[in-house]
């Protein structure tokens, strides 16, 4: 199985921004229910409560909410896959036409969870998903998962960890990126949308996907070839 990144695309042809920010806002001021955004904002965006942190590991989050209003910021188009701020960073990047939505969850994907979005723009609705996948933290060969520091211009230097502790304490204190993530012949080879805990928030999709993808001419993404970190799964 080959997999491919993909990432919010940078033309603004395409996004309609030109300033390499979100297509839409999350606005509390336009919740009826003012609690739905208080409980998607306390679960996930507060730095200071612990449950920030278990999150990434907690798997599929026990609450309701809805996303009441994510408004399109002006000049931003309207795609299948939408990005808003501020959004999961890990789990959910992006809100889901429902198009997208349908097409995407006849694959395999990790355990799930669905939250309704309303996007506003120019006085009408339009029905988006919040789709909520938990990063996979298991099945990672560490030993040979290759991280590093320093960039193109000032060389890199790469380096191994032996464990997801080390990892977590490493990243509580220094600066890394992935450049490559090995896992295990327990990895399940069979998913087709992921993102891994090594690599928040890169979002990891297999090449049927993709090519799903690109027949339905689902808009907002932009899928990545040979780009870092690359995938190798241990056979």
């Amino acid at each position: 199985m080959k997999y491919y990144i993909v990432r919010q695309p940078s033309d603004p042809k395409i996004m309609g921004v030109r300033d390499g920010g979100s297509q839409a806002e999350i606005d509390r001021k336009g919740f009826i229910d003012k609690s739905n955004y208080d409980r998607f904002n306390e679960k996930f965006f507060d730095f200071k409560k612990q449950s920030f942190w278990e999150i990434l590991e907690e798997g599929i989050p026990d609450l309701e909410f809805t996303l009441e209003c994510v408004k399109l910021r002006e000049g931003a188009k309207i795609t299948d896959f939408l990005s808003y701020y501020p959004n999961l960073y890990f789990g959910g990047k992006f809100l889901l036409s429902e198009k997208a939505f349908n097409i995407l969850t006849q694959f395999n994907l990790p355990k799930y969870k669905c939250f309704p979005a309303k996007l506003i723009a120019d006085q009408k609705s339009y029905q988006y998903k919040l789709l909520f996948t938990p990063v996979i933290a298991n099945n990672i060969n560490f030993h040979e998962t290759t991280f590093f520091t320093g960039n193109k211009l000032r060389g890199k230097k790469f380096f191994h960890l032996n464990s997801l502790e080390e990892f977590k304490r490493k990243k509580d204190i220094d600066i890394f990126q992935t450049d490559k993530v090995v896992f295990n012949r327990l990895f399940n080879k069979n998913l087709d949308y992921f993102i891994s805990i090594v690599s928040i928030p890169t979002i990891f999709i297999s090449e049927r996907l993709k090519a799903a993808i690109e027949e339905n001419s689902l808009t907002g993404l932009s899928v990545l070839e040979d780009a870092t970190p690359s995938i190798e799964i241990q056979q």
